[in-house]
């Protein structure tokens, strides 16, 4: 039926073993040869089985099997496929079976742009029995006629076609094979199940089992689908797969110490990213409190304040508590708690707007509470899976209340300032859902670890503010660069992963803004779409040098001849720009050439640790151009966790 020789000849080995019965090999191999005898016996089945293949099924009445990659590759010879046009059979139409899988890969994100990942998934394609082919160019038939929703029709198929194998390969596969919030745990389970973690992590097709390269393609395809109606998967991901994948990899444990870590951190289960990043982070310290896994920044106190402010709960959104087998208590700054809360943050918004009563007040409401409730620091005790909120160790009382961003949903002077920081959030929120990013998970994975291996390489000695905020430029910088790879353009980009992270993203987003200025085509890449939704989050300028956040804006306005389809990315800035006239700010006049926007980078955002050094006309180019688009401080909290001058604890 298969026409496989090694499955025939494994049924030829089947039957002749049978002639040597238990009985007869437990008294064989009583004696002291035993395994020589027993490879004897070995060799006496493998010359039954050639001899079987060369007289039996004699080699030249046996046809090879080609398949259509050894056809196109090795034998240069064109596939075609002919189908019909439309659900009524009127027409037909005659295309290159290649030229075929790009338009059905397009469906699911996957471009011939990247050609090298494009031909992972054609070449396996290709060599797939012609049966699973044809299936697969059916499901895609059935998404061109439908009208709505075409992705989710074609992966639908594409699901059914593979279906076989992820039963053979999973326990779970309703939940593989469906729609969950947390699918990405499902996913995890796979990988781990089939010892796949450090191969697969990426749900590339570069395995060598040809039934899990099915399952990767089936899975990356789902969840494609799945993330343009749930943004929140991309965080997620980050914290389920790619942060574990990362983190195991550094310390090479065993299996069975990464099912009992997988377990004690609740990776499987629903009860949130914060609380599983807490219980992941325990894995992160030695038995001595040494930090050994990059992203956590170790200090000798915690950072709180005393009402509920704004800048105060940012603050302690970063900070967690863990105690060590030897019961000392290390107090953490987690650079990955910003994503794991992003993440439940767009959850919940998600949740919210589909409740018949929802309005600004309520998710005002729901997000203040979801804030202050993973604000509360937390200490996570190491090998017991448990987690309290106790009495904090160490505490350094930080008073916000003379700031000029101190907010307070108690206090009705700042009221309107926290609901204008939350209108800009909302709207955050809303271009994810409006927009529909639609991301491989390769492309996520490929992010987090460009930015994984780049904090890996952080100076030793660098200090706490600018520890989050190249953290943050990292983590742009990774978006931008594997942007760049996306789309086969990598030659314009910086990819180094050390040295000096501001230099590093400066270029690197200059180029992308040029690169999106130059572009001569109206397309615009999946890709520029998650950066921008990223790099405008307002919540992430809260951690940021206010001058760098400055710069982007200005230099991205300081573009001439902004795209008729910009309108969304318009919105992007306005969330950055407290001000209700900014329409007007989108002209086209180019106050300063490029080379003063580099002037200002260079000269202000690595300025020297006394003010006074600064020029006076440095700081009124600077001054200018902030009055000019009406822009203000978008964030203290860089400037306040410089003042303790915190350095990392060893």
């Amino acid at each position: 039926m298969t026409g496989d020789a090694s499955l025939y000849g494994m049924a030829i080995r089947k039957h002749f073993w049978q002639y040597f019965e238990k009985e007869f090999l437990d008294k064989e191999m009583a004696f002291s040869y035993k395994e020589h005898k027993f490879k004897e016996y070995q060799k006496m089945v493998n010359r039954l089985e050639a001899q079987y293949f060369q007289k039996m099924i004699r080699a030249e009445y046996r046809i090879f099997l080609n398949n259509l990659y050894d056809k196109i590759q090795y034998d240069n010879q064109p596939v075609y496929i002919k189908y019909t046009i439309d659900s009524n059979g009127e027409g037909s139409i005659v295309k290159e079976i290649k030229e075929l899988y790009n338009e059905a890969f397009n469906l699911v994100g996957i471009s011939r742009k990247n050609y090298k990942i494009f031909s992972e998934f054609m070449n396996h394609m290709l060599a797939q029995p012609f049966r699973n082919q044809i299936r697969f160019f059916i499901a895609y038939y059935h998404a061109l006629n439908t009208k709505e929703n075409q992705t989710s029709t074609f992966v639908r198929g594409v699901l059914k076609i593979f279906e076989v194998y992820i039963n053979q390969y999973s326990g779970d596969s309703k939940y593989l094979m469906g729609h969950s919030p947390v699918y990405p745990a499902w996913m995890l389970k796979f990988l781990v199940e089939n010892n796949l973690l450090f191969t697969g992590a990426s749900f590339l097709p570069e395995i060598e089992d040809d039934s899990l390269k099915n399952i990767i393609i089936a899975l990356c395809f789902s969840f494609y689908e799945q993330v343009k109606h749930n943004s929140f998967m991309i965080f997620d991901y980050w914290i389920r797969i790619s942060l574990t994948h990362q983190w195991l990899s550094e310390i090479k444990d065993n299996k069975e110490n990464i099912n009992d870590f997988i377990t004690q951190s609740c990776l499987y289960t629903d009860c949130g990213l914060s609380k599983i990043l807490g219980n992941m982070s325990v894995l992160a310290m030695n038995k001595n409190g040494t930090v050994i896994l990059p992203g956590l920044f170790k200090t000798k106190k915690s950072l709180v304040g005393k009402s509920d402010n704004l800048n105060k709960l940012l603050i302690q959104l970063l900070q967690l508590q863990i105690q060590t087998n030897n019961g000392n208590v290390m107090n953490i700054f987690s650079v990955y708690r910003i994503f794991a809360f992003l993440g439940e943050l767009l959850r919940d918004a998600n949740d919210v707007k589909k409740e018949l009563t929802n309005s600004i007040e309520r998710q005002l409401d729901s997000h203040w509470d979801l804030l202050k409730k993973n604000s509360q620091i937390r200490l996570y005790i190491g090998n017991q899976n448990k987690e309290e909120i106790t009495e904090i160790h160490n505490i350094e009382d930080i008073w916000l209340e003379n700031l000029t961003s101190n907010i307070s949903i108690e206090n009705e002077n700042g009221l309107n300032s926290l609901i204008l920081f939350y209108k800009h959030v909302f709207e955050w929120e809303r271009i994810s859902f409006d927009n529909e990013l639609v991301i491989q998970p390769y492309w996520i994975d490929h992010i987090f670890t460009r930015f994984y291996h780049t904090i890996h390489h952080f100076n030793s000695k660098i200090k706490l503010n600018d520890y989050i905020n190249n953290s943050i430029l990292a983590f742009w910088n990774a978006l931008i660069v594997e942007g760049f790879y996306a789309d086969n353009s990598s030659n314009r980009i910086q990819n180094d992963q050390n040295g000096d992270i501001r230099e590093i993203f400066f270029k690197n987003y200059l180029s992308y803004l040029f690169r999106y200025k130059n572009e001569k085509s109206s397309r615009f890449l999946e890709q520029d779409l998650l950066l921008q939704w990223l790099l405008y989050c307002p919540i992430l300028h809260k951690y940021i040098n206010p001058l760098i956040s400055k710069f982007i804006i200005i230099a991205r306005l300081h573009l001439e001849g902004l795209k008729e389809n910009d309108d969304y990315e318009k919105e992007f800035i306005e969330l950055l720009m407290n001000s209700k006239n900014t329409n007007n700010k989108f002209s086209n006049e180019k106050l300063f050439s490029e080379n003063d926007l580099i002037a200002l980078y260079m000269n202000k955002i690595c300025m020297p640790q006394n003010e006074t050094e600064i020029s006076y006309d440095k700081k009124e180019l600077l001054s200018s151009l902030i009055d000019y688009y009406n822009l203000y401080d978008n964030s203290q909290i860089y400037e306040l966790l410089k003042v303790f001058s915190i350095e990392q604890e060893k």
